[in-house]
């Protein structure tokens, strides 16, 4: 606790002193012709020692102060104006101080709040009172009041000035400390010297000379808000105060820094300088004050903080090192293990499926269940502790490549649709209607929280069903937010279970560990693809009602509108029978996005005659209703409503449809046999949905796909070169792997598209001409000139063609490195898009309408002829694991009997042994550059031709390359040759039937 300093004989004489001069000098220096002051300062230095001596023999300095300003403004006022202005004046600065002292203003004034509740004390508070108080004291002494107002306001604006502008100075005078003319720089002795120079010329000037413009006063801000940031706050002070006087004299001894104004005005101005100074200089040096304060404060901890981290710093390095090396460990050994755990636990699925199919007795064939269950049951928590490690050790990328958001969502739920109906619980699918489709994001991924999502639902629910629905939030310009619920009737959550459920290894309690399995990571992984793909995932539940989990990510939209058919259908009566609650609510859907409005809802227990009749009396044209029924529990219900449907006689004969499950294979068998028009799966599907309507209104053939509509995927021949040269539709393909090369040249002829291809970019660049082209597809890695360097050059070419030059090449990226960051790469270097192998078909069609629209006039149907059937086995029929041979994706460019297709296999499974062998040899020898290329060739013609487990074990080592791991790279390139090994032996039933290999 600081002693309180006490006044003395000094500080009394001081202030009796100070008093009487500073009367006398406003009185005689800065008052008007009128006798008005501009700036009274006599009363700050009794509030300045009251405040220094915190009242302390307050009413002796009050007595000196009356006594000093009484003496000082007689001679120039009458005696009663002195003395009873004396007391005014005296008045004004008790007040100031007892609203300081009552606000807490500290006499240091050294902070922004202190300076800001002075103001509030001083010149708002105190000066108000005094200005009111002189006002009266004027007109009782000149007998007027018709100007009190504008008195009581002089009085009052100068008292203000002299407490703002010099009680800082004062209770700055009185500390020693600070006041060190060592302390100021050469810099500030130079803005000093130069101050003072332009206060001389400015308040000197008369009207007419070159300073006496009305702005020159303007000139000292810059030199004072100087010395307020470089200087200590009382020397800012002292400025302020020695300039508000140059002011105040300049202007009451009739000089004219303001310009030739009436005497007015020019107080006005000179009060209002003085006051904008004040402000300015106190509060910019305030302000730097405490900020100076700050650094050093901030200085002393971040000295002490250094200290101590260098002291911990070799530590976290120790540390870091050693984590470093066991998330490297854990990595290497978690990617070698489940490749070598997952292929004999393939081989005993397979063998049990095998085994399953021989003659065995009941009890066998539960015990063949028991092994698949348990081996699916295996793969699945090796997947899900693969994937979690490497979320983990952030080796896992979000990709961003076109998807179709319907396809997507109900492909998830036809993976999931089996265990649902295994248990009997309905699965819905709801898409909004106005979701849009085509969207850029990360299709495995998000398949992936789907499929979890909606696994976990069912896997907790005995009885109901699970809805997924998936709704549009928002969408702006080409982006939009979606969320995705999985509601289920299952055992629900408490709010305790709910908070600890995204945990890793967490479930609801150790009961449902025991009951349901798991290893607790599926909702964990589930939370870090949300996170990772900038969305959210949680869930609300009732505990023994069900559950609702729901995601929302964010998309960029390729096109904004939702999936509409490709064959019109708006026109179509639907009367759908048997359907109720959610089931309803998708199926309407589906018909209301198709813009199918007329539909009627019946129950089986309706007649079905009286429907059908009330469904005709609605627009309809020349074709009959359709009718969907509902079978997923009632399938004897059903197909007798169908049957009485056919038989019945109606003026326009129904296309009856039936939509059950896939189990009820007898249902099926049944509906075939009464002459049902089709049969749809649960849960219903839109494309297949809208096929199979079109096909009722005669606009389409029931038995192609809806992706293959007017025979745009298949059935074409392509125009000559010349041809498609001359119409600017002309392919040009840059691509450096054969099998590559293969699976491109069969996409495009058989969709009526001519092509020439280049082995590299260099080879593409002389192939290139100005008007040759329509349209360029080039892999991004490839030697001697890459994709980039070849989009860089051609569009460097192009800057250079006249304006009849034949235009702007398109040019679309193939790549299988599908990342977060390629839709960017591409664009910034010159590209219009890309295509990520294994090529999509779909996505494909869309490419080649988007660039190439004439195209499809030149192209002209395929010849067919027609053969006996062979006892010969079609390829297509084979019983293959996909995640070993994707026979699908062979599908897509060979006919399901074609032998070209098994000489496609055999070509690439020769030369597969030289890339591994490439691969190897690279990594031994630490040739990044060159493993590189052989491995991202073998990843890719590996994915193009539908090899899924070889071409993702490139993938990841080509990902272990790129991250500098060579360690893991290798490991995982040990694994190449016995998964070809599996591949060949997978594959060698197929394979037998046809002719050995051609050369390329």
């Amino acid at each position: 606790m600081t002693t309180m300093e006490r006044p003395t004989l000094f500080s009394f004489f001081i202030v009796f002193s100070l008093v009487g001069l500073l009367t006398k000098f406003c009185v005689i220096a800065t008052a008007m012709p009128d006798g008005t002051a501009i700036v009274w300062a006599p009363n700050a230095v009794l509030l300045s020692a009251l405040l220094r001596y915190r009242g302390q023999r307050g009413w002796l300095f009050a007595l000196l102060a009356l006594i000093a300003e009484t003496i000082g403004v007689l001679p120039e006022n009458s005696f009663s104006v002195a003395v009873y202005g004396g007391f005014v004046n005296i008045a004004e600065p008790i007040i100031a101080y007892w609203l300081c002292r009552r606000l807490g203003v500290s006499e240091t004034l050294s902070t922004t709040r202190d300076i800001v509740r002075f103001i509030l004390s001083a010149p708002l508070g105190g000066a108000v009172v005094a200005g009111l108080l002189g006002a009266v004291v004027i007109m009782l002494d000149s007998g007027e009041s018709a100007n009190f107002l504008e008195v009581a306001r002089l009085w009052w604006f100068a008292d203000a000035l002299g407490l703002l502008i010099f009680t800082p100075l004062f209770l700055a005078l009185g500390q020693a400390r600070g006041w060190r003319i060592g302390a100021l720089r050469r810099g500030d002795w130079l803005m000093a010297i130069l101050t003072l120079a332009l206060v001389v010329l400015v308040f000197s000037a008369r009207q007419g000379d070159v300073f006496g413009a009305t702005i020159t006063p303007t000139l000292l801000l810059p030199s004072l808000l100087y010395i307020a940031t470089r200087c200590h706050p009382r020397w800012t002070a002292l400025a302020v105060a020695l300039l508000s006087m140059a002011v105040a004299t300049a202007v009451g001894l009739g000089r004219e820094p303001f310009g030739g104004l009436p005497t007015g005005l020019t107080m006005v101005h000179a009060q209002e300088y003085i006051l904008i100074t004040g402000i300015l200089g106190m509060g910019f040096s305030v302000l730097m004050a405490q900020i100076r304060a700050h650094n050093r404060t901030l200085e002393t901890r971040v000295e002490e903080r250094t200290h101590q981290l260098h002291a911990q710093a070799e530590d976290l390095r120790v540390a870091r090192d050693q984590a470093e090396e066991a998330t490297r460990a854990k990595s290497s050994f978690l990617a070698v293990m489940s490749h070598e755990i997952r292929t004999p636990m393939n081989g005993v699925t397979a063998m049990a499926e095998m085994l399953d199919q021989t003659d065995l007795t009941d009890d066998q064939h539960g015990m063949i269940e028991v092994i698949n269950a348990s081996a699916q049951s295996l793969l699945t928590i090796i997947n899900d502790i693969l994937d979690f490690s490497k979320i983990e050790a952030g080796k896992l990328e979000i990709e961003a490549i076109p998807l179709s958001l319907t396809d997507l969502v109900e492909e998830a739920a036809e993976l999931v649709a089996g265990r649902a109906e295994e248990k009997a619980l309905h699965l819905i699918v709801d898409i909004g209607e106005q979701t849009p489709d085509r969207l850029l994001g990360d299709p495995t991924r998000l398949r992936q929280v789907l499929v979890n999502l909606v696994s976990n639902a069912i896997k907790f629910t005995e009885t109901g069903g699970v809805s997924l629905r998936v709704r549009a939030l928002s969408s702006a310009a080409d982006h939009t937010r979606l969320r995705f619920e999985i509601a289920d009737t299952g055992i629900g959550l408490t709010a305790e279970q709910s908070a600890r459920l995204f945990q890793p290894f967490q479930q609801a309690d150790s009961s449902t560990s025991r009951r349901f399995g798991g290893t607790g990571l599926g909702l964990t992984i589930c939370h870090r693809l949300c996170d990772m793909m900038g969305g959210a995932i949680g869930v609300n539940s009732v505990h023994g009602e069900g559950s609702t989990f729901w995601f929302e990510v964010p998309f960029t939209m390729v096109a904004p509108e939702p999936l509409v058919p490709a064959i019109a259908i708006d026109d179509a009566v639907v009367v759908a029978v048997g359907f109720t609650g959610d089931g309803r609510a998708a199926l309407a859907g589906i018909l209301r996005s198709a813009g199918v409005n007329a539909v009627t809802w019946i129950g089986y227990e309706d007649d079905p005659v009286a429907a059908l009749t009330a469904a005709n009396r609605q627009d309809s044209p020349s074709h009959g209703p359709v009718v969907i029924l509902h079978a997923e529990e009632n399938s004897e219900t059903a197909l007798a409503y169908g049957q009485s449907l056919i038989t019945a006689k109606l003026a326009a004969k129904p296309s009856v449809m039936l939509a059950t499950s896939r189990s009820l294979a007898s249902t099926l068998d049944e509906a075939n046999r009464i002459g049902l028009f089709c049969t749809l799966t649960l849960p219903l599907r839109r494309r297949r949905l809208w096929q199979a309507v079109a096909a009722a209104l005669g606009r389409a053939d029931l038995e192609r796909r809806a992706a293959r509509r007017d025979l745009d995927s298949t059935g074409w021949e392509p125009p000559s070169i010349d041809a498609a040269m001359a119409a600017g539709a002309l392919i040009l393909v840059a691509e450096d792997n054969p099998i590559n090369q293969t699976v491109i040249r069969r996409m495009l002829n058989q969709r009526g598209y001519a092509i020439e291809i280049a082995d590299n970019g260099a080879q593409a660049l002389a192939l290139h001409q100005p008007g040759r082209y329509g349209l360029l597809l080039t892999d991004f890695h490839m030697p001697e000139m890459d994709g980039f360097a070849l989009t860089h050059a051609i569009r460097e070419r192009e800057l250079h063609l006249p304006p009849d030059g034949g235009g702007r090449l398109p040019i679309v990226a193939l790549t299988a490195d599908a990342l977060s960051g390629t839709a960017q790469r591409c664009m910034d270097a010159g590209m219009d898009g890309y295509l990520t192998k294994p090529i999509d078909s779909r996505l494909l069609a869309d490419t080649l309408d988007r660039f190439l629209p004439h195209a499809k006039s030149l192209r002209r149907h395929a010849e067919t002829t027609t053969t006996a059937p062979t006892a010969t086995p079609r390829w297509s029929d084979a019983d293959i694991d996909p995640a070993i041979f994707d026979l699908a994706q062979l599908a897509q460019n060979f006919a399901p009997d074609d032998p070209a297709a098994m000489r496609f296999l055999n070509d690439f499974l020769a030369l597969t042994p030289g890339l591994i062998q490439k691969t190897t040899t690279a990594l031994e020898t630490k040739d990044a550059d060159a493993a590189r290329d052989a491995i991202h060739t073998l990843k890719g013609s590996s994915l193009s031709i539908g090899a899924a487990r070889l071409g993702q074990l490139a993938s990841d080592a080509q990902d272990a390359l790129d991250a500098g791991d060579f360690d893991t790279a290798a490991l995982l390139a040990s694994l190449l040759t016995p998964t070809h090994d599996e591949l060949t032996e997978a594959t060698a039933s197929i394979r037998g039937f046809f002719l050995p290999p051609l050369p390329l």
